[in-house]
């Protein structure tokens, strides 16, 4: 949140619904509601909306990711690394010959890897 501050925006939410030595927004949702459905409460979105996304695309962005890892025409894409958890993804035997590409922080919106993963032969 005190990174937040500094960005200029009409409303900051903080979505967390359980974080150690934090206050959160609302102590009788979080407890009371999934995971998910606390976050589109404290939101003020209907739950009904999940599904209802819509993303502004940038194909400049989503083409530059593409071209900088992208090397066969025939690839896979793979996403071992979540903010608190590592796993290990196994390819598919059928995919194995096949570029792998993983996902990574090497840019600041995770929609610039839209493009990638529409054209993978597989992702997991």
């Amino acid at each position: 949140m005190k990174l937040l501050q500094a960005v200029p925006c009409e409303r900051k939410i903080p979505l967390y619904s359980f974080l150690s030595n934090t206050p959160i927004s609302n102590k009788a949702l979080s407890t009371s509601l999934k995971f998910d459905e606390y976050k589109y409460a404290i939101a003020g979105v209907p739950f009904a909306e999940k599904w209802r996304l819509s993303i502004r695309r940038d194909p400049d962005r989503e083409q530059a990711l593409f071209e900088a890892v992208v090397k066969d025409r025939e690839y896979v894409v793979s996403h071992r690394q979540g903010s608190n958890v590592q796993r290990q993804v196994l390819v598919p035997p059928a995919f194995q010959h096949l570029q792998c590409i993983e996902i990574d922080e090497r840019t600041d919106c995770v929609f610039d890897w839209l493009r990638v993963l529409e054209n993978a032969a597989c992702s997991s």
